[in-house]
């Protein structure tokens, strides 16, 4: 199973909801491609230019890898809570990225010494970051914006995962010249 079978099948995903049929036949897919009946954690980002124009994540794998990656696909593009619903225009112009993450692996504050992707948990609230995302700050910085993610302060007690994280970007359909 090749990047580009995850990202045609995020782009047809899309594709379904904009024109109103369905197009993925899931159980050939499963067939063809045993790993994707694998439970999987995945995470969409959408492109616009150089702006995240959507981005939806699960973090913990209850889902098949094709049932995730399609779930999470429509979401982003459509369901997001801080975005409008993703128009054709649109569509035919974002870069999708594919993410595909790790199990969640405890892990201390203090043993962080380099960019990694991290989840912090508090109860039953949880906020994460990726790797790609640290952008020259230390891990002190990173774990204070979890924090303040969370609504939280410093003294208070949460559980800190990382987890790895395999990525692949395909191309707008349409760019401009």
């Amino acid at each position: 199973m090749s990047r580009s079978l995850l990202l045609d099948l995020a782009r047809a995903s899309i594709e379904e909801v904009l024109e109103a049929q369905r197009s993925i036949d899931t159980e050939a897919l499963k067939r063809e491609h045993p790993v994707l009946n694998t439970p999987m954690a995945t995470a969409i980002t959408l492109m616009l230019g150089n702006e995240v124009r959507a981005h939806y994540c699960s973090l913990h794998a209850t889902k098949p890898l094709i049932d995730d990656l399609i779930y999470n696909a429509k979401v982003a593009a459509f369901e997001s809570p801080h975005t409008p619903p993703l128009s054709t225009s649109e569509y035919l112009h974002v870069s999708v990225t594919i993410h595909l993450l790790g199990a969640l692996e405890p892990i201390e504050a203090d043993t962080i010494n380099a960019p990694c992707s991290l989840l912090m948990r508090h109860g039953d609230q949880e906020a994460y970051i990726f790797e790609t995302s640290w952008q020259e700050r230390k891990a002190a910085e990173v774990l204070d914006d979890l924090r303040t993610l969370l609504g939280l302060d410093a003294k208070s007690r949460v559980e800190l995962f990382h987890f790895s994280l395999q990525s692949a970007t395909d191309l707008p359909m349409l760019r401009h010249i």
